[in-house]
């Protein structure tokens, strides 16, 4: 659910936080890249995983990872996101999905530019190979990704596949590792899962 109303979403101001950390030109548009924002009084930074909302479609927030966050010429911000796709998301392009409910998120490497105001609020994603036991959801709440959907194979990966190229499995490692920090888990070389007994579920959810 939201925190806020949708009417609010779109309207609050944005402003830049910290320093200017690059300036790039795209096409006649100069563009002035920071670390961070402010927006309602909440500050949002690269990496934080936000849920967008589109007010001017009638569609399901999107949950997304902030990547770069820049200001326009005319003085508003924007935000280059990458985004999940939900498991109804794909329904219709990978057949028999396996999911473990309304939490599980499916990374991409699909980017896109959207206006800083389309954020609703923070959230939490939880990036685990499928070796890892599924978090507790009371004692880590939050969205599960274990596997990684690419729109033009139409397949689904696993994180820890050896077929990426290695910036982007650099890319996926840093995440997984960020998570196990959160979440307390450590693993040897083989992936088995030293805090199984202490992130098994208590209630099945």
């Amino acid at each position: 659910m939201l925190n806020g109303s949708s009417s609010s979403i779109g309207n609050a101001l944005s402003s830049p936080f910290g320093n200017v950390l690059k300036t790039s030109v795209e096409g006649n548009e100069q563009r002035k890249y920071y670390k961070a924002l402010t927006l309602s009084g909440i500050t949002y930074k690269i990496e934080d995983s936000v849920l967008i909302v589109d007010v001017s479609k009638k569609m399901k927030p999107f949950v997304a990872i902030i990547r770069d966050i820049f200001e326009m010429k005319d003085g508003k911000l924007w935000l280059n996101v990458q985004w999940f796709y939900r498991p109804e998301d794909i329904e219709n392009k990978v057949k028999n999905v396996e999911t473990i409910g309304a939490r599980e998120l499916f990374y991409s490497f699909h980017k896109k530019d959207v206006p800083a105001e389309w954020i609703a609020h923070k959230c939490i994603v939880h990036f685990i190979t499928t070796d890892i036991d599924i978090p507790n959801r009371k004692k880590h709440p939050g969205f599960i990704v274990r596997k990684m959907y690419d729109p033009n194979s139409r397949r689904l990966l696993n994180l820890n596949e050896e077929i990426y190229i290695q910036y982007l499995k650099d890319e996926i490692n840093h995440l997984i590792e960020k998570s196990m920090r959160r979440l307390g888990i450590t693993c040897d070389s083989l992936g088995r899962n030293h805090a199984a007994a202490a992130d098994k579920e208590v209630t099945k959810e």
